[in-house]
């Protein structure tokens, strides 16, 4: 996981540097799926068949209405919105392909974007209160040093029980932003 959270960190710098705003919920998402797709699945290999799947059904779509309406999957419906936002579409856009292949990850995995979320409001939150984030850097500085923490956690990952602070954090955000799966009463 440590290589996929460097991937976000290059991304956050990136768009830091430009200035620029984007939506990090895509990043997180990324995070997430990729995660689970090295643990789980090969990400490369579905990617090359969810491109591949996204080819077939878009010519397919491009052909009658009875083949259009003959079979109706997550892909169909994606790409049906992308045809009637696009009617004169040459192709598959690059940024609606990316995402289409993101959304339909995470149908596949439905219920694994609670770390997306988590990370998304945990991330506001910081924001929100630079106090906090002060106190969170400071306990990575103490845990981790100048040191590269990426190569420190793949080394050792017990590292992660000292951050104690970040956390507390982390579960206050679950605590504000309770995913679905994790409303409860009382």
């Amino acid at each position: 996981m440590v290589e996929e959270a460097e991937v976000i960190e290059n991304a956050l710098v990136e768009h830091a540097t430009k200035g620029d705003l984007f939506y990090l919920e895509h990043l997180t998402l990324n995070l997430t799926i990729d995660t689970i797709g090295r643990v789980k699945y090969n990400t490369s290999v579905m990617n090359h068949y969810f491109t591949q799947e996204l080819a077939r059904r878009y010519g397919a779509m491009q052909e009658t209405t009875a083949e259009r309406n003959s079979k109706i999957s997550v892909i169909d419906l994606a790409l049906k919105a992308y045809l009637e936002e696009l009617p004169t579409a040459k192709g598959i856009d690059a940024d609606f392909k990316e995402f289409a292949m993101a959304q339909i990850k995470l149908f596949i995995f439905a219920g694994h974007d609670t770390i997306s979320t988590v990370a998304v409001f945990t991330y506001h939150l910081l924001a929100k209160y630079p106090e906090v984030l002060a106190k969170v850097r400071a306990e990575h500085s103490r845990v981790f040093g100048t040191s590269n923490a990426a190569s420190l956690l793949v080394s050792t990952p017990s590292l992660l029980n000292r951050l104690t602070y970040t956390l507390a954090v982390i579960k206050e955000s679950l605590r504000l932003y309770p995913t679905v799966a994790a409303w409860r009463e009382g």
